[in-house]
């Protein structure tokens, strides 16, 4: 089981939080997010958040794709961004 979850992290959540990372240092240097914004920690949070709410929409809800991302985009664009202009 350690094994599966060790292989499960590096095949599929790491590449997913360093691409989130990468792309917040981009917008650091395009001054779209604050700079005291942590690029790795951030990514980390935000992918970390977005498993749990996928098990819990997705999975035991039996929710749909459109759901999951009005959940989470908000708090995405708030958390970098500042804001969140969903309707």
């Amino acid at each position: 089981m350690v094994q599966r979850r060790a292989s499960w992290w590096e095949t599929v959540l790491e590449p997913r939080i360093e691409s989130a990372a990468n792309a917040i240092r981009r917008d650091q240097a395009a001054g779209q997010v604050p700079p005291s914004i942590d690029p790795d920690a951030t990514a980390l949070a935000l992918n970390l958040m977005g498993e749990q709410v996928a098990l819990e929409v997705l999975g035991r809800r039996g929710g749909s794709p459109e759901e999951y991302a009005a959940i989470l985009s908000p708090i995405w664009e708030a958390v970098l961004f500042g804001h969140a202009d969903h309707d």
